[in-house]
């Protein structure tokens, strides 16, 4: 039972992982922002004050503000459920990914449906998820290939590693590349409704949440010894 939670929670966390690649490619394609990272986007309002472009300023530093409210947002919803042992996860998927279709139907503006892109970013990398140790962050690489880098210098020094959390450090990088490849050749030649792909990806990796990682025995143990 171990270890087919343990496998199936990989699959989650890649799939996510290949949405927010996937995002992040629409999101610079629509108004030249990334949604799933502010790393880049503090950098260029500094360089932006500086060419006094104050509108790519504002721009860029609301969607740094939209970022840190998904992320309150999921340690509002989250900081007291475990991953796994509530439904919370996978119902939230589905209703962003609700919300997201119907914005991108009725509105269809760009900045406003990237706006939406942008919190759901920062409440997806606020997810309480941890593995073997490691702090899952989905949306942005830059820590996982840091850590790739070290676990390599640490076996070509002659160190024993964790070679799984290597393997899956080196495939969610991989399956963030992989959703920004597949958003290229799938969604930027239509120049239309582009975010339903999106939609679609959190609707289906909240389904596959609820049905194959939430353990509804864990769960109604928890609530008996609670009372």
């Amino acid at each position: 039972m171990r270890k087919k939670f343990f496998n199936n929670t990989i699959v989650f966390i890649l799939l996510l992982t290949f949405t927010a690649g996937y995002a992040n490619i629409l999101s610079i394609y629509t108004v030249g922002t990334p949604s799933t990272h502010m790393t880049g986007s503090l950098t260029n309002i500094s360089y932006s004050l500086f060419e006094l472009d104050m509108k790519r300023s504002l721009l860029l530093f609301s969607f740094i503000l939209l970022f840190l409210l998904g992320g309150a947002i999921s340690g509002y919803i989250f900081s007291n459920r475990q991953f796994g042992r509530g439904k919370s996860y996978g119902v939230l998927l589905i209703i962003v990914g609700i919300i997201l279709a119907i914005v991108e139907t009725t509105i269809a503006n760009r900045y406003i449906v990237t706006a939406i892109v942008v919190i759901l970013s920062g409440t997806q990398n606020g997810l309480n998820i941890t593995y073997n140790e490691i702090t899952i962050r989905t949306t942005h690489m830059t820590g996982y290939l840091s850590d790739i880098g070290r676990l390599v210098g640490l076996k070509l020094g002659g160190k024993k590693i964790e070679e799984g959390k290597l393997a899956y450090l080196i495939l969610a990088v991989f399956m963030y590349f992989l959703g920004g490849v597949v958003a290229i050749f799938l969604s930027l030649p239509n120049h239309g409704h582009n975010f339903y792909e999106i939609s679609i990806l959190y609707i289906v990796a909240g389904i596959f949440y609820l049905n194959f990682i939430y353990n509804k025995e864990v769960s109604e143990e928890i609530k008996k010894y609670s009372k």
